[in-house]
């Protein structure tokens, strides 16, 4: 049977059973229109009152099909004794997969003539996330990037320099045709302006140096 649901990026299978009036040796095929979504070997047939009947279970990968609903047909191949047939249509809904976002922040007490940056992944089970990674600052996007496949997941973000106060950073994975949104917890930032270093002064020979007072 075809389930009704499935999640992007996770493998689902059809288990199928074909019954004749004689033994049933062969293939079966899962289709969805022309895409080939798997093909099984059909175990060592049982009899019962009404004939012969033989089961296998058609692995389909995470990736075949699309968020969406899909119509999927199985095939019997057929045997000598036994002509081909085809199931009726059934349907799937696949769902994008789930996300999850985090963030690193390098420091969280910053000179406000700094630049901070900011390491973001996203994961999702069994895709490699692609799309675009925005930071926050509460409502405000302070700048957002593109992550492509061979990231990994995974992007190491340069910010703005800040001006002195407090920052409340999230990172937001904006999603994509295959996984969904998500967002990071929140890190608190703080752009400061940094303490002044006090130089000491001192005559030696006629000329005023900067340094460390003279020793006794």
């Amino acid at each position: 049977a075809v389930p009704a649901s499935a999640t992007y990026g996770k493998a689902f299978s059809i288990p199928v059973t074909v019954s004749s009036a004689n033994s049933v040796p062969g293939t079966v095929t899962a289709k969805s229109g022309s895409v080939v979504l798997g093909t099984a070997t059909l175990g060592a047939s049982a009899s019962t009152a009404s004939g012969d009947s033989a089961s296998a279970t058609i692995a389909v990968a995470g990736t075949k099909l699309a968020p969406g609903s899909h119509a999927i047909t199985v095939t019997y191949s057929g045997s000598p004794g036994v002509q081909s047939s085809s199931s009726s249509t059934r349907s799937v809904s696949i769902a994008k997969a789930t996300s999850t976002t985090t963030e690193k922040v390098k420091s969280l007490r910053i000179s406000h003539k700094a630049h901070d940056t900011v390491t973001v992944t996203v994961t999702a089970p069994g895709v490699t996330p692609t799309g675009t990674i925005a930071i926050y600052n509460g409502s405000k996007k302070l700048k957002s990037v593109t992550l492509v496949a061979k990231n990994k997941g995974k992007v190491v973000i340069t910010l703005p320099v800040l001006k002195k106060g407090t920052y409340k950073l999230s990172a937001h994975y904006l999603g994509s045709g295959t996984v969904k949104a998500s967002t990071s917890k929140v890190a608190t930032l703080r752009s400061v302006r940094p303490p002044l270093k006090l130089l000491v002064g001192h005559r030696l020979s006629g000329t005023y140096l900067l340094g460390a007072p003279p020793g006794p």
